[in-house]
Parts: C-alpha cells; sequence; structure tokens
C-alpha cells in the first residue's frame, strides 16, 4: 500500500469512527510512522501505540501461521497434495472459535 493510499484510508475510513481516549496500535511500518499519521489519529482525540520491532506474541496472524506450518508439515509427508490445498483444507477445519481467542489473546476487541 502506498502512503498517500493508507492516509486516504485514515481520512475516509478510520478518523470518523474513533473517539477521544481510544487507543490505535499499529506496526513500525514506515507509512504508519509518518508525521502526518499520527497528526490525523492524534486530531481525533485518540492515542497511536507501536508494537516492539517483532511481537509475535500480539500478532494473531503468526498464531494461525504456527496451526498451518504445523499442518502442512503432517501433511505434505503424504507428497501426493499441493500446499495450496492443505492449506484450503486447514482453514476449513479450524474452528471459529480459535479465531475469536487468538484475536482476545491479543487484547484485540472481539465482539
Amino acid at each position: 500500500m502506498k502512503k498517500e493510499d493508507f492516509l486516504e484510508f485514515l481520512r475516509s475510513e478510520l478518523c470518523p469512527k474513533l473517539e477521544a481516549r481510544k487507543v490505535v496500535i499499529t506496526d513500525n511500518l514506515n507509512i504508519h510512522r509518518s508525521w502526518e499519521v499520527e497528526e490525523l489519529i492524534r486530531g481525533t482525540g485518540a492515542r497511536i501505540l507501536y508494537l516492539p520491532v517483532y511481537a509475535p506474541e500480539l500478532n494473531p496472524i503468526e498464531m494461525m501461521g504456527s496451526v498451518l506450518k504445523h499442518f502442512i508439515q503432517q501433511f505434505s509427508r503424504v507428497g501426493k497434495y499441493s500446499v495450496e490445498q492443505i492449506v484450503q483444507t486447514c482453514l476449513l477445519l479450524i474452528n471459529p472459535s480459535c479465531f475469536r481467542s487468538w484475536f482476545a489473546k491479543c487484547c484485540y476487541c472481539t465482539p
């Protein structure tokens, strides 16, 4: 994503929905750390917090990745299945409550 696209997303989608005293958590991607981003978010009264440089325990994608890697290792030994088929099967087998748990564990709000 280009910086201009990200700034437009903030202006049109995120910032109008932010409330004062809310916190936006982001990674350390260069476009996320720009003064324009901080100005837009702080202009709503919200705060911006940056994740540590590498924090897999705060990233639900990393948790899913570990499940996928394990699943691929187990079934790649069979040899006749492509990795794409293995991943598709794995995603069908993961209980939706796992996704909610991963997000909750990472302190993301989930309904």
